[in-house]
């Protein structure tokens, strides 16, 4: 068995490392969580669009109606 000096010394090294590891996480979930903001207002943005988009063909096809209706 180590010594208690060595086996601290061992411990106090993979604190380290696990502190340094859960540091790298914490930064990558801030990345994540940045993205995932986006995405979200992205996904909003786009169902605004495809509403919009929707509102405009239909005013299209009532134009087309209506322009046969004076045509005809």
């Amino acid at each position: 068995m180590d010594n208690p000096e060595v086996a601290i010394a061992h411990l106090e090294e993979r604190a380290k490392s696990n502190t340094r590891r859960l540091d790298e996480h914490e930064k990558r979930i801030d990345s994540l969580e940045k993205t995932y903001s986006i995405m979200e207002k992205m996904d909003y943005r786009m169902s605004n669009m495809e509403n919009n988009v929707s509102e405009i063909r239909k005013d299209i096809q009532k134009g087309k109606e209506q322009k046969r209706y004076e045509m005809g």
